[in-house]
């Protein structure tokens, strides 16, 4: 009986732990991510870093915008530039939006009101 019984401890000791260690990686995934999207000028001869940028926070179903104050409103596009995955328009006044679930690598384009355009990367797991 008693090896029955160090057995079921020693069984318990092991597992335990992995199911608390499973449960913290799905708590992980809500957590979101940041992304500083750059001013792209589409030029060839090399410059300064520019100072502005916009500040894209984002889990797998949202994006939360912080925005620059003199850009009032920009329009999001995911994907290509020839096949954008998805697009919609933000504000200053609600700087979030709802997203359809992706998974992969995407590039972020954001064209604000005075036609300046920031990009950057995101990565759906």
């Amino acid at each position: 009986m008693r090896p029955f019984i160090h057995t079921l401890i020693l069984f318990f000791s092991l597992t335990i732990p992995l199911m608390l260690y499973a449960n913290d990686s799905e708590e992980l995934q809500d957590e979101g991510h940041v992304e500083y999207l750059k001013y792209d000028k589409n030029k060839k001869r090399k410059e300064l870093p520019s100072r502005v940028f916009i500040e894209c926070h984002y889990t797998e179903k949202h994006l939360r915008f912080v925005l620059p104050t003199f850009i009032k409103n920009i329009h999001v596009s995911i994907g290509d530039e020839e096949a954008p995955v998805w697009q919609t328009w933000v504000t200053d006044v609600t700087p979030e939006c709802d997203i359809p679930k992706l998974i992969g690598e995407y590039e972020i384009t954001c064209r604000t009101d005075g036609n300046q355009i920031f990009k950057g990367k995101l990565y759906f797991y």
